[in-house]
């Protein structure tokens, strides 16, 4: 089974360790493919997400995978091309995995290649519960939906037994927090599991 992992490029001259392709393996015969915009080490197809279609076949791929990669397309209308791009090139078992910065999150501006801002129910707007066909053309069904108080990273590494006291709470009721709460204790991440529906 293949398995697309989209923005996984890391310039080698980073403090960030580069994740492996066994990192996204689910069983050992799985095939990960590495796409990027920068052509750097590790990367098997150098792609700009802007640029659709993708280079790949319908429903080729039963995982992609897209962490920390949607906030930086260039505008709203490449978002929504290639969420139809990626339900396109996904099976219809396929399940998209995505994490991307809560707009509370310091994570979200801090780097001025983040040009899109998502909230908890964000990734709604594919679903046939809120489904706008004026923007969005294919649907997707959530099938799990999670904040991440912090993300593991060097700077947040002492604080990450917060996860297990906030995390909790604010998963409870998060559009609540996401509407009423989120400015006094800002959440670094959105988790989103989505499959296509075909």
């Amino acid at each position: 089974m293949e398995i697309l992992v989209i923005g996984s490029g890391i310039p080698e001259n980073t403090k960030y360790k580069h994740p492996t392709k066994e990192n996204f393996k689910e069983n050992k015969n799985d095939v990960v493919i590495f796409l990027d915009k920068q052509k750097s080490k590790g990367i098997d197809v150098s792609w700009d997400l802007e640029n659709t279609p993708l280079p790949f076949r319908d429903n080729e791929f039963y995982r992609v995978i897209a962490y920390h990669v949607l906030e930086h397309l260039d505008n709203k209308r490449s978002l929504y091309r290639l969420m139809d791009e990626l339900h396109r090139i996904l099976n219809s078992k396929g399940i998209l995995k995505i994490k991307v910065p809560h707009f509370s999150s310091f994570v979200a501006y801090e780097s001025p290649d983040h040009v899109l801002f998502f909230g908890y129910d964000t990734f709604g707007w594919w679903t046939e519960e809120w489904f706008e066909p004026y923007y969005v053309r294919r649907k997707w069904k959530i099938i799990k939906s999670k904040l991440n108080f912090l993300i593991d990273g060097p700077f947040n590494k002492p604080f990450l037994f917060l996860n297990k006291i906030v995390g909790p709470i604010i998963n409870k009721f998060p559009t609540f927090y996401s509407r009423f709460l989120c400015w006094l204790l800002p959440c670094d991440e959105i988790y989103v599991e989505l499959i296509p529906v075909k």
